[in-house]
């Protein structure tokens, strides 16, 4: 039996979406918050006593900080090393050809860009395949270039993708299920779209989202997927919340005037006092 932490979409430092209308956070504590959000999935990892941790994607943002942001990935993956939990990361379309890709804990390994390679995992007997995105805007359909799936392992695909485009404006490595079920695999690890997807038939294919809202639009609890292995089949695909702040869309009943709308907030947030952050819009 294995234990895998399947993420994606960090953004650790990067740009922050618009925040419309006098609510908005700082945005000093939107990417603290962030940050936090790693540190809770390597928490996560370690709690779960995971036996590998998979990142699909957008760890970065090209428009970041480089420096601070990879000395703060570099620790926090540094934790893992000392557990002896490897991570495996493919490049997204917001950190292609990522400059921090080499000099890493010796438990972290990015997938290259120029081809779909393997990592087998003899002892937990699972097999995970993957492959970086060397352009933004990647028009080909990679998955249907990966490797074939190796007999009596779990095989796992990781691809930062934005599947059929109904979930994403932004395309990038477009693909479909029909094409991910062809290559015989039984779990796909994705990143790419910031809202929890979860696919069953044809094969497991699974967005966990982004790992910490950063906006309006990206509300509701946001984390990472626990998937478990035994033999070669996927058994078990639960969602952890690991999000410091989250943003809810709540409904209001109609209210005449400022003074009954602040009221009726104050009654909605007082029913609500489990979450962090409410943002009304």
């Amino acid at each position: 039996m294995a234990t895998i932490v399947h993420a994606a979409d960090l953004h650790i430092d990067g740009a922050l979406p618009p925040q419309p209308g006098t609510y908005s956070l700082p945005a000093a504590e939107i990417r603290a918050a962030i940050r936090r959000a790693v540190e809770k999935l390597v928490d996560l990892t370690l709690t779960e006593a995971a036996d590998l941790l998979i990142i699909a994607g957008d760890v970065f943002d090209r428009r970041a900080d480089s420096g601070s942001a990879g000395e703060f990935f570099a620790a926090q993956m540094g934790r893992l090393r000392e557990a002896a939990v490897p991570v495996l990361v493919t490049a997204g379309n917001h950190d292609v050809v990522c400059p921090l890709a080499t000099g890493w804990p010796s438990n972290v390994h990015w997938f290259p860009a120029d081809a779909a390679t393997s990592v087998i995992f003899d002892d937990l007997g699972v097999a995970v395949h993957g492959q970086s995105l060397a352009d933004p805007t990647e028009p080909a359909d990679l998955a249907a270039g990966y490797p074939a799936p190796i007999r009596g392992f779990a095989n796992l695909g990781m691809l930062h993708t934005s599947l059929d485009g109904s979930a994403s404006k932004s395309i990038c490595a477009p693909t479909s299920l029909a094409g991910l079920a062809a290559a015989g695999y039984d779990y796909w690890a994705l990143g790419h779209v910031h809202e929890r997807r979860v696919i069953t038939q044809p094969t497991w294919a699974v967005f966990p989202g982004i790992l910490q809202g950063r906006c309006p639009a990206e509300h509701g609890p946001k984390g990472a997927t626990v998937l478990t292995t035994v033999g070669d089949a996927v058994v078990g695909v639960d969602h952890r919340e690991v999000a410091v702040l989250r943003w809810e869309q709540l409904p209001l009943p109609a209210a005449d005037g400022v003074d009954e709308t602040l009221t009726q907030v104050s009654a909605v947030t007082r029913e609500r006092a489990d979450l962090p952050v409410v943002q009304v819009g």
